[in-house]
């Protein structure tokens, strides 16, 4: 039987109609015929005037050059402030050190005085005096001896010196009181000598430098010229021109291995004050070792005698005579 091939009209799919191609248009919008022309003429006012953008790039150049120009000074200020800061401090810490200087010496002045002065209150009678004197003064051994064990710190001197301020300024009216307070100024200047002045960890030249101002105040008050800033010349060990050169590390070293070397050799030291010395003799002893005998121009024909260790420490960050 044959096959029909029949097709259902709803079935079959429509074919559709081809569009025709869509058309160019070469026309443009206003708004972007007005950005065109925009360009157009900025395009022309750079080609007709070429310097104007010239100096417009120019002049960013510049900006940019001193934008980096300053970006590179900044380490420079930096570095600048930081070394201003750290001479502010050291101004700070030289006028404290000064201002401490002149406390301490003003202090010992000032207890000197007192005990001065009061015990020339108490001349007029020689008898009481001396009967107030031994009263008072076994007190303060009894009172020295349970307190010498205290003084190990310095909180414990610091106590000390103010309960002798204290009683510094009690009004005294028997000769017995006057003693006491004659004896607490006396200790007062005395335990700022030995315990604060010369305390471990003030170095020897601040000690001279407090010394001097003492005796600088002193003579002011008696109306006597100032010290003078050198020490007499006693006898002369170098010549008045003396041609010198500092002492080295070397040097040291050299003297420890021969310690003869030192020997008939000059020296100037400058700490805090100008000092001459000269090795005038060497010896060897058999027990203790190298020895020397050394002169200094303000002591005269006196003689000391120093270690070997004592010796290379006195000599180092000296001056060396070379023209003995």
């Amino acid at each position: 039987m044959p096959i029909l091939n029949i097709q259902c009209h709803s079935c079959l799919q429509a074919t559709p109609t081809p569009m025709p191609p869509a058309r160019k248009d070469t026309s443009i919008s206003a708004s972007r015929r007005a950005a065109l022309s925009r360009r157009a003429a900025a395009q022309n006012t750079t080609a007709s005037h070429p310097t104007t953008a010239t100096s417009a790039s120019s002049t960013t150049k510049r900006s940019k050059a001193a934008k980096r120009s300053t970006t590179a000074k900044r380490p420079t200020t930096a570095k600048s402030s930081t070394t201003s800061k750290k001479s502010g401090a050291a101004a700070r810490r030289a006028k404290s050190k000064q201002n401490l200087i002149e406390d301490l010496a003003q202090d010992v002045v000032k207890y000197t005085r007192l005990f001065q002065t009061i015990a020339e209150s108490m001349w007029c009678d020689p008898n009481e005096l001396q009967a107030a004197h031994e009263r008072q003064y076994n007190l303060w051994l009894e009172g020295r001896a349970n307190r010498t064990n205290e003084w190990q710190t310095d909180e414990q001197i610091q106590q000390l010196l103010d309960d002798l301020a204290a009683q510094c300024e009690s009004i005294p009216e028997a000769f017995d009181d006057r003693v006491r307070v004659a004896f607490a100024a006396h200790a007062y200047a005395q335990t700022l000598l030995d315990h604060v002045i010369a305390h471990p960890s003030r170095s020897f030249s601040d000690r001279l430098v407090i010394i001097r101002r003492i005796t600088a105040i002193n003579q002011e008050a008696l109306g006597l010229p100032p010290p003078s800033a050198d020490l007499p010349r006693l006898v002369k060990l170098i010549p008045d021109a003396p041609v010198t050169r500092p002492v080295a590390v070397e040097d040291v070293e050299a003297w420890r291995t021969h310690p003869k070397a030192l020997l008939r050799k000059a020296f100037i030291c400058h700490e805090a004050i100008r000092r001459v010395f000269f090795v005038a003799d060497y010896y060897v002893k058999e027990i203790g070792g190298h020895r020397y005998e050394v002169r200094f121009e303000d002591s005269g024909p006196d003689v000391f005698t120093f270690s070997l260790d004592e010796m290379l420490l006195m000599v180092a960050g000296t001056e060396l005579v070379t023209n003995l």
